[in-house]
């Protein structure tokens, strides 16, 4: 099998892969599931959507940036490698199981919500602000945490797709500066929107989110739908990031949420998403701190 345990080299023998079905497309990437010729073990293969040497030779240097991380709550990069036509490859370990939204949904064969615990949605959410926060350390920014890039598998959470993510450029102050916003406008934080996030307390913001919806089922900025359908996804897009851009803490709505079965969550809330990252928790293992010990009180 192929050795995850250590830091991944770029390998010349792309044709031990055999690639099968198309599983999807990212933002930024083709995704595919393959075969390695000579184990036969079942791994995911992601390439760039947008073609050409410039695009290629980055995606490669950010391909091998992630493939150091170690981790065990990240999904593990087993290989980069380039095609025959130069086209970079990332070669990484398939998850047998659902994504976080589609695990906290999961019914049983009568259609009935399967409930899950509240220890065990702290426990997973507590692997991820792990995860989070390992990548942060390692000066990178992953730029789209939500509950749809996180695999749940036998019991445990790992942080996926980082199609999105990036180094830190900046050095003097430690954002990400950007003239082009990138993510899941539900799950940003006021800084992703203005494209000058920074590790730590901009990734919380994330995981605040991320959390909310585990426990609640919904996303702290709902939006209203309008008369024409051909703008309502433009229309929803647009509303979150004003929301995100201008709101401190939690709106009314998501307050009455928590209220039915999590009300002394609130102010653990109302801090992670604070409109000014000083007021909020610094890691988000310190956020999913609070949250666990404000749920044990309740």
């Amino acid at each position: 099998m192929e050795d995850s345990s250590s830091t991944p080299q770029v390998i010349s023998q792309p044709d031990i892969y055999i690639k099968g079905k198309q599983r999807g497309n990212g933002q930024f990437a083709n995704i595919h599931e393959a075969v390695n010729a000579r184990n036969a073990q079942t791994v995911v293969l992601k390439e760039p959507l947008v073609k050409g040497p410039a695009f290629e030779k980055e995606f490669m240097a950010e391909a091998k940036t992630l493939a150091r991380l170690e981790h065990p709550n990240i999904l593990p990069i087993l290989n980069v490698y380039q095609e025959k036509d130069g086209t970079p490859v990332i070669v990484t370990k398939k998850i047998s199981g659902p994504n976080f939204d589609e695990y906290i949904r999961q019914t049983n064969e009568k259609g009935q919500p399967i409930p899950i615990p509240d220890d065990e949605k702290l426990r997973l959410i507590e692997q991820v602000s792990s995860a989070v926060d390992y990548v942060n350390s390692e000066n990178i920014l992953h730029r789209d945490i939500k509950p749809k890039n996180v695999l749940i598998s036998h019991g445990n959470a790992y942080l996926a797709d980082f199609g999105n993510s990036s180094p830190v450029i900046n050095k003097e102050n430690g954002t990400q500066d950007t003239d082009m916003t990138i993510g899941s406008p539900a799950f940003m934080s006021p800084e992703q929107v203005q494209g000058i996030e920074k590790p730590g307390d901009s990734e919380e913001y994330a995981v605040a989110l991320l959390a909310y919806t585990v426990l609640t089922g919904k996303t702290v900025y709902e939006y209203t739908p309008i008369p024409d359908p051909a703008q309502n996804k433009m229309n929803e897009i647009t509303q979150k990031m004003v929301a995100v851009a201008t709101r401190n803490g939690l709106p009314e709505e998501a307050k009455a949420k928590l209220m039915e079965k999590y009300p002394t969550t609130i102010d653990v809330f109302n801090k992670g998403l604070a409109l000014k990252p000083e007021d909020r928790y610094q890691t988000a293992t310190e956020f999913a701190h609070a949250l666990e010990g404000a749920m044990k009180n309740k």
